[in-house]
């Protein structure tokens, strides 16, 4: 869809050479922007933090959504000249951020689809399923480190010092501490010859969901251009605490959902 049109691949090829050209460099300008309009800067850290990810080339995008309906020469005059002002590298505009952001509040999976494809799936081996277990404890570990350190780096537990500014952190103390909690379920579950399956969707649905939230103080906090690198007390930035929070949510539901889809059925 370009400016609120869709155009259908046999329409788009019948449009002047001009034309397509027009509509990809459009196109791109409504997805991607110049980083300076919303994300967060920070010096110490080498510059814009891409916390919607990226940097996105008009290179690739252009490429990657027209290839099939433009030339390739066609296709570098729009990246010329979306490039024209010098900038390179590209984030995602609000919109799309949004949009990333919603697939966050859902469970990692439905669990009846779960089941029904379980049934028609051939068992992973002993050893690729250790494997998959040690992936996602060692992910798991790396998340509950990074929680436990945005408690103790904010002032909310384990040691005398005033509390730090808990309106401006990503994670309230509360929902941290039951972060860790469902992370150990997960855990617990892991080490049973039957796994419940139900248990670790309500755990993985909860870090989910914590994510989904994480991503919008995310953006919130570009959208109102504050600055990244208020205190925390441990070396690093607020948003980029925050950001690795993000990813290692992320990371570690994915591996828990690997492990869930490698037990051999019926548990």
């Amino acid at each position: 869809m370009i400016d609120g049109f869709e155009y259908s691949p046999s329409a788009f090829r019948k449009l002047s050479r001009s034309r397509k050209k027009e509509l990809m460099v459009q196109w791109f300008h409504e997805h991607f922007e110049d980083p300076a309009v919303r994300l967060p800067y920070e010096s110490a850290e080498g510059g814009y933090q891409w916390i919607w990810g990226g940097p996105y080339s008009a290179d690739d995008e252009i490429q990657s959504e027209f290839s099939d309906v433009a030339s390739f020469e066609l296709m570098q005059e729009a990246v010329d000249e979306v490039q024209s002002d010098g900038l390179f590298d590209w984030a995602p505009v609000a919109e799309s951020q949004s949009d990333d952001n919603a697939s966050f509040e859902s469970s990692a999976f439905d669990l009846e689809d779960f089941v029904g494809t379980r049934r028609d799936s051939a068992a992973a081996s002993k050893g690729d399923l250790d494997q998959l277990k040690s992936e996602m404890l060692a992910q798991l570990a790396e998340l509950k480190e990074q929680l436990q350190l945005g408690l103790h780096g904010y002032g909310m537990i384990g040691h005398n010092r005033p509390p730090g500014p808990i309106e401006d952190s990503p994670v309230s103390a509360q929902d941290a501490t039951e972060a860790l909690n469902e992370i150990a379920k997960i855990e617990a579950e892991a080490e049973k010859p039957e796994p419940a399956i139900d248990t670790v969707n309500e755990s993985v649905g909860f870090l989910r969901r914590m994510a989904g939230s994480i991503a919008v103080w995310l953006r919130d906090r570009a959208n109102a251009q504050i600055d990244a690198a208020i205190t925390l007390g441990v070396g690093g930035g607020v948003a980029l605490y925050a950001q690795r929070l993000l990813a290692l949510l992320g990371t570690a539901t994915e591996s828990v959902w690997a492990w869930l889809h490698a037990l051999p059925w019926p548990f």
